[in-house]
C-alpha cells in the first residue's frame, strides 16, 4: 500500500530526534504492508475514521483515502509525542 504524508505531518517528523525519525520511518514500512499491520488502535470521537500506531511515547497517525487511479493509499497526518498528537 502507498504511504504519504501531509505537508504537517511532514514539518512535524523533520523536528523528530534523528532515533525517533528513524522508528516513524519503521512505522512507515510498517503500514506498507497494510491490512497486515498489527497493534493499530481506531480512534474515536474527534479523531473518529482515523487511526494510530506508536512508536516509544510517538504516535503516528493516519487514515486510508480512496484514490481515483489506486484503490486506497494511506495519509499520514500527524507525528508527535503522546501529549500532543491528538490536540
Amino acid at each position: 500500500m502507498d504511504v504519504r504524508t501531509t505537508e504537517a505531518a511532514e514539518d512535524e517528523f523533520l523536528k523528530l530526534p534523528l532515533r525517533m525519525r528513524a522508528r516513524v520511518l519503521l512505522v512507515y514500512e510498517r503500514l506498507e504492508r497494510w491490512p497486515e499491520v498489527s497493534g493499530h488502535k481506531a480512534l474515536k470521537a474527534d479523531w473518529a475514521g482515523f487511526s494510530s500506531l506508536r512508536t516509544g511515547d510517538y504516535r503516528v497517525i493516519f487514515h486510508l483515502l480512496p484514490e481515483p487511479d489506486d484503490p486506497q493509499f494511506i495519509e499520514v497526518v500527524r507525528v508527535a509525542h503522546r501529549r500532543d498528537v491528538y490536540d
